[in-house]
Formats: C-alpha cells, sequence, structure tokens
C-alpha cells in the first residue's frame, strides 16, 4: 500500500524508522553533502545516537 505510493513518487532512497514511517527521502541522484548533514542532524537529536 505504502510502497506503491513512494514507488511512484520519484525517489530513490528512503530513511524510515523501525516503525515503518518514513523520515526523510531523496531523489535518485541526491546531493551527498546534504545528505550527510540530515543524517547527522537526525541521528543527533534521536535516542539510538
Amino acid at each position: 500500500m505504502i510502497w506503491t505510493t513512494l514507488a511512484g513518487a520519484g525517489y530513490r532512497f528512503y530513511v524510515i524508522d523501525p516503525l515503518g514511517n518514513v523520515m526523510m527521502r531523496y531523489p535518485e541522484k541526491p546531493e551527498m553533502q546534504g545528505m550527510l548533514r540530515d543524517l547527522e542532524r537526525l541521528l543527533k537529536y534521536s535516542w539510538v545516537g
């Protein structure tokens, strides 16, 4: 159900939490530095990081 919606959205990379919620999505050719900053920020404020 959610995967068919996401598959047609034109995005290639997804960050999904353990409960199955999409936290972030990136296009097929993302800006890698921006992606790294987003992941660092996510881990900084998460209970895991």
